[in-house]
């Protein structure tokens, strides 16, 4: 094999000083080398990039192998990417790109070091990123090298007073906008060679000439003016900027023009969505965590060992008041963020705001999910334990989860799950705040009753938009679970957070009002209601507790929260919720689901929205895991499984499938299309009813969880899982599977309970559902 350019300059180089080497010019010159490997070699003298502080001082030139594969980098986008020590992200674009004189196989680019990189002292890590986007956007190439943390930024003193803590300098921060859209304007323009030419060239032209012009007012002075507060600078493109002179007034204005000309001509979608790509590949360690818990015969302990650099970790749920510890808010791996996205017909998902941006929303028509970073992960059986283990780079023996790639089956970079439990929005499923659960009630003519079951929920969540939307997938319950464990290192899931799984609760009040916003109950009755729950009032005219699956159950104030409790006399309590109404002696409020957004009072990513630390496990509140809201009170649907009788009843066979545009509710078509299962659910012979898990097998390669023994000698609520799967006595059949538990079911719910033995079209009030675009 021929050697390169490459391979010959590192080669070449003393040990004392790798990557350094005499230019073509003769003038000697510093060089940092990227290597056939994709490793970034830096010489020693190189690897202090800057003082803290430095701007527009520094140059370092970059050489990399021109081709890959036949793909020519130097026709790409060439970007460094780089994590600063206070873990603020950054990235520069490479304008001068340029092939070597003497060798075409080689390339050369510069990186200029401005304020943003070295405005924090500490260790800098860097990754080179190409790519090439096609007319409409979607990336057709991209190439990393390898992430190099040898450079840093030394300490200095800066004797102005700098308000960028969190944040570049607002100008720079727009004019790198500008220089991206600028890039992906120009990508877009050169790859639609033959089409809409004069069209494609007008838009060049005027991209271009908007974004120079305002490059090139007056933002040298602004970026460089380190007397001006930043505070002032970032709130003030009308208002603020009275504080400055006019000239940098009319420059940011200008900026903000071409910012708005220039992104209309690229896909915002496609550039944030990269951006958190590139940002969590920054952010990878290559480290491991792992738990190990044993099997039900070796013991009966729902405790497990935490391992690799998992040992030593502690997590604690938070509550609405005490945000308690939790050392893996700050581990890449672990740490998540909520933000806006949609998925389109070919099945590919797009970021298009993080909380925080000006145009991200969180409630109405919008679907919210929970962001984390891809991960790969291992699940084994070794000497009576069963481990499970999860990192965040590619590893021997280590699964990219399923919910992690993309439509080619290759590391999206990112995971996405449905932070809330669905509700309706113009008959329309939403994962957002403040929403009603959807879910199947009787009675009611406003078009708000809806048949949230394993058949129903291929139409309405289709109804979303396209095929790739759907409820709840298994492995999106299964990235909670997993998570649970190897957080706190227990499988008995209640003994932490309970979830609203002990909340069946009715009463009818005797004494009657008109418009009121309250419901007078007996001291000991009120009692069971805790203010900021949630309940329904409803009036039948019988003094009969209604059904929550029929409207009288709500027909006065459906789902609303209890704001108080007064004391009406002596013997009698008035829970006060927000809702007007009148009462009879036939009104009844009846506990609830909780409405979706409660995790906003709760002081963490995991925890529950209680006040006290011991009511985590009441039975009463609603839980969060990774900032994913779960047990509001009722089952969720699994929406791409489902459980087939065979064998005269003995045994449970599972059909799964990831690619939702495939669901069905023909069961011939199910078994043609889905994966079968390898591991069966073996039903108990006779009768049926709860009986409690002892063993569970985590399916990497298609993302779920499987119940595979229950009922041994000494299971319970105390012992092990301590969750439940019921059964019913059918020989034959299919069955939807319903995770969690629901406000009635107690001890028998938790993070691995399943209730089987519902048909696969059967809806009811307390069966639930997420929106999800992971198939």
């Amino acid at each position: 094999m021929e050697t390169t350019r490459v391979e010959e300059l590192l080669d070449s180089l003393p040990d004392n000083e790798n990557g350094v080497y005499e230019a073509g010019t003769g003038e000697r010159e510093r060089h940092i080398v990227i290597g056939r490997d994709r490793v970034i070699v830096v010489p020693d003298e190189l690897k202090r990039i800057a003082v803290e502080t430095d701007h527009n001082i520094e140059t370092v030139t970059f050489d990399c192998p021109r081709y890959w594969d036949d793909k020519d980098l130097s026709e790409m986008s060439i970007y460094i990417n780089y994590l600063r020590a206070d873990g603020e992200p950054g990235s520069h674009r490479a304008t001068n790109v340029v092939v070597d004189e003497t060798d075409p196989e080689l390339m050369h680019f510069d990186w200029t070091i401005r304020g943003h990189v070295s405005a924090v002292a500490g260790s800098l890590v860097v990754l080179v990123l190409a790519k090439k986007t096609d007319s409409t956007g979607i990336e057709r190439n991209r190439w990393n090298s390898e992430v190099n943390r040898e450079m840093y930024v030394s300490e200095g003193l800066d004797t102005i007073p700098e308000a960028m803590t969190h944040m570049p300098d607002v100008v720079e921060q727009l004019l790198l906008q500008l220089n991206n859209a600028k890039d992906s304007a120009l990508g877009d323009i050169d790859d639609k060679k033959t089409e809409s030419l004069e069209e494609v060239a007008d838009t060049k032209t005027e991209a271009l000439s908007s974004i120079d012009t305002a490059k090139n007012s007056s933002v040298e002075e602004i970026v460089n003016t380190k007397t001006e507060s930043l505070s002032a600078v970032s709130t003030a493109q009308t208002n603020a900027v009275n504080e400055t002179n006019s000239a940098k007034t009319v420059a940011l204005e200008e900026i903000g023009e071409a910012k708005t000309d220039a992104v209309n001509a690229v896909d915002t979608q496609t550039n944030l969505t990269n951006f958190v790509k590139s940002h969590f590949n920054l952010l990878r360690t290559g480290k491991v965590y792992t738990v190990r818990v044993p099997l039900w015969e070796t013991s009966q302990t729902s405790n497990g060992e935490k391992l690799d650099d998992n040992a030593g970790l502690v997590m604690l749920p938070s509550t609405a008041t005490e945000h308690r510890q939790d050392d893996y808010e700050s581990i890449p791996l672990f740490k998540t963020y909520d933000c806006n996205a949609v998925v389109d017909e070919d099945g590919k998902r797009y970021i298009t705001a993080m909380k925080g941006d000006a145009n991200y929303r969180d409630t109405g028509a919008v679907d919210v999910f929970v962001l984390g970073m891809s991960y790969y992960e291992k699940y084994w059986i070794e000497d009576g334990y069963w481990y499970y283990s999860r990192t965040d780079t590619p590893r021997e023996g280590y699964t990219l989860a399923v919910e992690c790639k993309d439509i080619y089956g290759n590391d999206q970079g990112f995971a996405l799950y449905g932070k809330h439990v669905a509700g309706l929005v113009d008959g329309i499923p939403y994962s957002s705040k403040n929403l009603i659960p959807a879910r199947h009630c009787s009675g009611r003519t406003d078009g708000l009753s809806t048949g949230i079951s394993y058949n129903g929920n291929i139409a309405i969540f289709k109804a979303k938009g396209n095929a790739h939307y759907s409820g709840g997938m298994m492995c999106d319950y299964k990235y909670a679970i997993t998570s649970f464990y190897l957080k706190y290192a227990v499988i008995h899931s209640q003994s932490v957070m309970a979830g609203c799984t002990n909340f069946n609760v009715q009463f009818r009040t005797s004494i009657a009002e008109t418009n009121t916003n309250r419901v007078v109950l007996t001291n000991s009755e009120a009692a069971k209601f805790p203010v900021g729950a949630y309940v329904s009032i409803g009036d039948g005219g019988s003094t009969t507790a209604p059904d929550r699956a029929t409207f009288v159950c709500h027909n006065k104030a459906e789902c609303v929260q209890i704001l108080a409790k007064e004391v009406y006399d002596d013997t009698h309590t008035a829970v006060v919720v927000d809702a007007l109404f009148d009462t009879t002696e036939t009104t009844w409020i009846t506990s609830f689901h909780w409405r979706s957004g409660f995790s906003d009072l709760i002081k963490g990513r995991d925890g529950c929205p209680c006040q006290n630390v011991s009511d985590l496990t009441s039975g009463i509140y609603p839980i969060c895991i990774q900032g994913i809201e779960l047990m509001v009170g009722g089952y969720e649907v699994v929406s791409n499984a489902i459980l087939d009788i065979v064998d005269d009843g003995e045994y449970f066979d599972v059909y799964l499938t990831n690619d939702c545009s495939k669901l069905t509710a023909n069961i011939d078509a199910i078994k043609q299309n889905y994966t079968k299962l390898t591991v069966r659910i073996k039903r108990p012979v006779g009768a049926g009813g709860w009986k409690y898990v002892t063993c569970i097998v985590i399916d990497i390669e298609n993302g779920a969880i499987i119940i595979t023994s229950y009922g041994e000698n000494g299971s319970g609520s105390n012992s092990g899982f301590a969750d439940a799967i019921y059964f019913d006595a059918s020989t034959s059949g299919q069955r939807e599977i319903l995770l969690l538990g629901d406000l009635w079911c107690a001890w028998f719910s938790g993070l691995v309970c399943l209730f089987a033995c519902s048909g696969p079209s059967y809806a009811r009030w307390n069966f639930l559902s997420r929106v999800s675009i992971n198939g």
